[in-house]
């Protein structure tokens, strides 16, 4: 199946921008997740850690989730704003399944009368006030990583060929 001569983005760079798209999202929010850290030591482990869990994660949910969504925004050339619409639309989509995951996992320990746990943010499975605010602030930097992730690749991928 050919490509066709007119098309802004080839296959090609579709498959760089999804794959740049993940690395870079992944890079930025685990540098953001360990920016609190004093010991360097520490740190490198938990990014050694991150990589070898998060990377996996980062590659499987772009190719799975981002890929066909860029299939069809690269069909015309992208502006900087769709990119970051685009980039930001992806991340809303990625964190609203990992919130649903993470809600029906909540309401399944919830379910558990032998489960016994605390935290902050949870108790037995069910989101405390605080736990909300959390889950709302950490997905609204996820979408803008998301937003800023869209703007950084399409400035490396380019803005695509125009039909002649």
């Amino acid at each position: 199946m050919g490509e066709a001569p007119n098309q802004p983005y080839g296959r090609d760079e579709v498959n760089y921008a999804t794959n740049v798209g993940a690395f870079l999202g992944w890079l930025i929010y685990s540098v953001y997740s360990l920016s609190g850290l004093d010991s360097i030591v520490l740190a490198f482990f938990w990014l050694l850690l991150f990589a070898v869990v998060g990377l996996p994660i980062a590659f499987l949910a772009s190719w799975l989730i981002a890929r066909p969504i860029l299939l069809l925004m690269m069909r015309k050339p992208v502006s900087r704003a769709k990119a970051a619409f685009g980039g930001a639309g992806i991340a809303a989509i990625i964190a609203a399944i990992s919130i649903l995951i993470g809600r029906l996992n909540g309401y399944r320990i919830s379910q558990d009368p032998t489960f016994n746990f605390w935290t902050g943010r949870e108790i037995d499975g069910i989101l405390t006030p605080f736990g909300w605010k959390m889950l709302a602030l950490d997905s609204t930097f996820f979408i803008a990583t998301g937003a800023a992730v869209g703007v950084l690749v399409r400035h490396i991928v380019g803005p695509g060929r125009t039909p002649n």
